[in-house]
Order: structure tokens, then C-alpha cells, then sequence
């Protein structure tokens, strides 16, 4: 008598072990995925602040001697210039005018 439940307590005792073993491989690969995709989210959002970054850098650069830069996105293009060099030319305009 005390065989027959010792087996069965034997067999409980597997399928339990085997029903953790498997609770907690489902939690680690969720832990192992959330920690890869906050891994990604973290690199592509550094990646995308040096890209801004770079970007407004290369702006600044190119319109410090008051060069007329375009900037195209999906088919316009917008012509930036620094607006202090616009104010000096319509000044310079103004005043060559007022000569003549």
C-alpha cells in the first residue's frame, strides 16, 4: 500500500518539477526578450539623437558664412540661410538704394 502512493507521490513530484522547469523558462525568455528589446529601443534612440544632432551641427556649419543650404524631405526641398545674414542683405539693399 505505502508502494503505490510512494509512486504516485514520486510521479506528482516529476510533474511538478517538470511544470516549474517549464513556468520558469516561459519567465526568462519574457525577462530574456523585454531586456533585448529595451536593449534595441536604447541604441536606436542614441542613434537617433546623434543623427539630429549631426544634422543641426552640419546646418550651423554650412550657413555660418551666410550660404544658402537645402534641405530636401520626401520630394520639397526648403533653402535655409541664417536670418541675421538675410536682415545684413536687405540692409546692404536698402542702403546701396538710398545711395543712388
Amino acid at each position: 500500500m505505502y508502494e503505490k502512493s510512494e509512486k504516485t507521490f514520486k510521479i506528482a513530484t516529476i510533474v511538478l518539477a517538470l511544470v516549474l522547469v517549464i513556468v520558469l523558462g516561459y519567465v526568462a525568455y519574457g525577462k530574456f526578450e523585454s531586456y533585448q528589446t529595451n536593449k534595441f529601443d536604447a541604441v536606436y534612440k542614441q542613434g537617433l539623437i546623434a543623427g539630429a544632432t549631426n544634422a543641426v551641427t552640419q546646418i550651423f556649419l554650412l550657413t555660418e558664412n551666410c550660404a544658402v543650404v537645402p534641405l530636401t524631405l520626401a520630394n520639397n526641398t526648403r533653402n535655409i540661410a541664417d536670418a541675421a545674414c538675410i536682415q545684413k542683405a536687405i540692409q546692404q539693399g536698402a542702403a546701396s538704394q538710398a545711395k543712388t
